[in-house]
């Protein structure tokens, strides 16, 4: 009799496994059955693996003969045979960790200086239990999730799972402090069945360590801030004090000209006013620079955006500042704001997705 009953548990994991399969929408073969047993932690028994497997493959070819729900017989047959050994299938404990054991996949939010492993609660995307895996003072954000990226046609659900990225970040960053923010949609997912998404995690981690704790030191204390200047290019000229020598020859060719020269030398010179409203633009745009690189840790120049109506952007930076210096920055840019034509947009603090590199993706194979 024990020796049944020993059977018996390992044709019911194997069941189990099958129902899970179907509820994730997977064929129902023995390399998936397999593949979430590893996921659960649930040692395999080959031989009872292949018998079973056989007799769903046989199962599959009867039913198909008849009509394309094959699957759906087997799983009702195997929902009758477990309940009649365990009650309702519903409330079994072993079928709930099969489930999820189909998520074997990891989205990572971020990652932490001090690897304490805690959890976070359910401030994930669609409500998703975000917790901290560890390796040797890193920590990965995550939650656990199926291998494939995050994808809707509906943009209000796309901006959603953004925003909830952003939140969990920011949660993060008042519990930790330093944060290194990761991308939208970044999952991590095992290479090999028999390898678990959460030492996934922690073997990324450790095969980029030293550039993640670099970018740590760097980012350590500080935050982002954007930075947009704009002028107004008819208020341009009053900065310009000296017209350059291609203007000034142009004007006293004018006075001696004839009307259809003179039409010419008009369209030449306004060209040549361009260019020097261009050099002074690029005067203005060093001097901005100088004074705002004086008050940050670091400085990316983005590109800048399109003209607006009556306004031209100069320069578009993304900053990296320390706390203390944020005060002396904003005074800084009131100052440029007060100066005639010209306009300062000054936003943050945000994570500093502009200083951290992109990390890369490990696939680990069993040794």
């Amino acid at each position: 009799m024990e020796i049944e009953n020993t059977v018996d548990s390992k044709m019911e994991n194997i069941f189990y496994a099958a129902l899970a399969l179907h509820v994730a929408g997977k064929p129902l073969n023995k390399e998936n059955i397999r593949s979430v047993l590893h996921g659960a932690g649930t040692p395999v028994d080959e031989p009872t693996l292949d018998m079973i497997a056989a007799f769903i493959e046989s199962l599959k070819v009867s039913y198909s003969q008849n009509d394309n729900g094959s699957d759906s017989k087997l799983v009702t047959l195997l929902t009758t045979l477990l309940s009649q050994q365990n009650g309702p299938v519903g409330q079994s404990e072993a079928i709930r960790s099969a489930n999820i054991s189909a998520k074997n996949g990891r989205y990572v939010y971020g990652i932490t200086a001090g690897g304490k492993e805690v959890e976070l609660g359910p401030i994930g995307i669609d409500g998703s239990e975000v917790y901290i895996i560890s390796y040797q003072g890193l920590g990965a954000i995550v939650h656990d999730c199926l291998n494939e990226p995050y994808q809707s046609s509906d943009d209000e659900k796309v901006k959603e799972w953004v925003k909830r990225h952003q939140n969990v970040l920011d949660i993060a960053r008042e519990q930790f402090k330093t944060v290194i923010p990761l991308g939208f949609d970044t999952i991590l997912k095992p290479a090999e069945n028999s390898i678990s998404a959460n030492q996934i995690v922690k073997d990324w981690l450790k095969a980029d360590y030293n550039r993640f704790q670099a970018v740590i030191s760097r980012i350590e204390g500080k935050d982002e801030y954007a930075v947009q200047i704009s002028y107004n290019p008819s208020s341009m000229s009053r900065y310009n004090s000296e017209p350059g020598e291609e203007v000034r020859i142009i004007r006293e060719q004018l006075s001696k000209k004839s009307p259809g020269i003179a039409y010419l030398l008009k369209q030449k010179l306004e060209k040549a006013i361009k260019a020097d409203m261009e050099r002074t633009a690029d005067s203005m745009f060093n001097d901005f620079y100088n004074r705002i690189n004086k008050n940050a840790d670091d400085i990316v120049v983005e590109k800048n955006r399109r003209p607006e109506k009556d306004k031209v952007m100069l320069l578009n930076l993304s900053c990296l500042v320390a706390k203390e210096k944020v005060e002396s920055l904003g005074e800084e840019l009131e100052k440029i704001n007060k100066m005639e034509g010209f306009f300062v947009h000054f936003s943050g603090p945000w994570p500093p997705y502009s200083f951290v590199a992109k990390p890369i993706e490990v696939s680990v194979k069993e040794a």
